[in-house]
């Protein structure tokens, strides 16, 4: 289940449902399909949206985990009004909504709307005139509407689906994974050499310190692509985790949109074109550096992508948690 902040469009004005299903793509950042989406408000101000995928058999089971999360998300935040929008055919969608709305209002939340979105159409599940909300639905187009275009000036995107976001992060192929394999092989055997040089607490001591180093060069170059050695040096100091914490402590304290935009691009490349089994701390940056951005959804791909690559990494473990809970990003202590 993916929570993303509504803090980068909360000034955006929703007034019809056309307008909150022309925001949900780019609260998301994809477009969602056979999809169940939570919306919380306070009074008009939206603050959050999550997602979940439309379950199927199992839907009292999944209908209660998302309500669970929902009261996990909000927290201490005054929440007195949740929309639901189910994605997907009438026949996947309607049996699904009355348990939903039961577990969500059993929860103590208030739903002001209840939508089934099928084939750019909506159905209102509680509104039955069919003067505003006709039998055969509601046509509206997210990509003409002002909404999405106020979101876009607001720096946020919808891509296409949910695997083209993951697909931001998937490993490099062909030409460029050869040459960074062997850039890889080459890095990892003069590790070996400087390990097998000397006292090895000492030796440790000085590759953290040249990680630090390394990092500091990376990150004053955010904006030029690192060559495929320096890549691979780069992916093997972070595995010492004094590195890789220096690292994610300077995330955390970007103060400067621009800044945590420039960190979310270096990891990102770094991520891709790290070997994979090597990649977890730069995940684990890129899911850090995304959440400070509002996006939940890159965020929780990410740390997931960290922890199918390493299971026993705490930082990413601690950071999937605090986006699928709504810990706010200005609360997350990495150490």
């Amino acid at each position: 289940m993916a929570h993303t902040s509504s803090s980068a469009l909360a000034r955006i004005e929703l007034h019809t449902p056309a307008d909150l299903l022309a925001v949900v793509p780019y609260l998301l950042g994809f477009h969602p399909a056979d999809s169940l989406v939570v919306v919380g408000f306070e009074g008009s101000r939206l603050l959050f949206a999550m997602r979940g995928d439309l379950p199927g058999e199992d839907r009292a089971d999944a209908c209660r985990g998302l309500a669970r999360r929902l009261v996990d998300v909000t927290g201490e935040r005054r929440v007195d009004g949740i929309v639901v929008v189910a994605y997907g055919s009438r026949f996947h969608v309607d049996p699904v909504i009355p348990t939903l709305l039961t577990a969500i209002e059993s929860s103590g939340f208030v739903v002001r709307e209840a939508l089934r979105v099928t084939d750019r159409r909506y159905w209102s599940w509680f509104c039955h005139d069919s003067w505003c909300c006709p039998p055969d639905g509601v046509p509206f187009d997210e990509h003409s509407s002002p909404v999405a275009a106020a979101a876009t000036v607001a720096g946020r995107v919808a891509l296409p689906d949910r695997s083209s976001l993951e697909r931001q992060i998937e490993p490099v192929t062909g030409a460029a994974r050869e040459a960074m394999t062997r850039a890889t092989d080459l890095a990892e055997k003069r590790l070996c050499e400087k390990l097998e040089s000397g006292d090895l607490r000492a030796v440790r001591r000085r590759l953290v310190r040249e990680g630090v180093r390394r990092l500091d060069v990376a990150e004053r170059h955010r904006k030029r692509t690192l060559t495929d050695d320096q890549v691979a040096w780069l992916s093997l100091l972070l595995l010492f985790p004094e590195v890789s914490e220096v690292a994610l402590r300077r995330v955390v304290g970007r103060a400067d949109s621009s800044e945590s935009a420039a960190d979310l691009a270096l990891w990102t490349d770094v991520t891709r074109r790290a070997e994979p089994e090597l990649s977890a701390p730069a995940a684990t940056l890129v899911a850090y550096a995304a959440w400070r951005g509002g996006d939940g959804a890159l965020a929780g791909i990410a740390a997931h992508r960290a922890m199918n690559v390493a299971p026993e990494y705490a930082q990413a473990r601690i950071i999937a948690a605090a986006v699928a809970s709504g810990v706010e990003p200005g609360s997350f202590s990495p150490g």
